[in-house]
């Protein structure tokens, strides 16, 4: 029952999102940076959580483009 291989396609396709949200250090910051990227009210963490550095922020707009191409 179910749709397995479509299950398995969506998830790789969030495999590279979800490698960056995941992070016990950046998660917080990499979380609300997503939000921002897609046009949702992210803001930054609260301190003391460092808020995301540009790379993090590229490689959530990366991971994001990826997703939006479909691979």
């Amino acid at each position: 029952e179910g749709d397995l291989a479509g299950a398995a396609a969506r998830w790789a396709r969030l495999q590279p999102i979800v490698g960056v949200l995941d992070d016990p250090a950046t998660g917080v910051a990499a979380c609300k940076a997503a939000a921002t990227a897609l046009g949702l009210p992210g803001g930054v963490p609260r301190s003391p959580l460092p808020g995301a550095s540009e790379a993090l922020q590229r490689g959530i707009e990366e991971a994001l483009a990826g997703m939006r191409a479909g691979g």
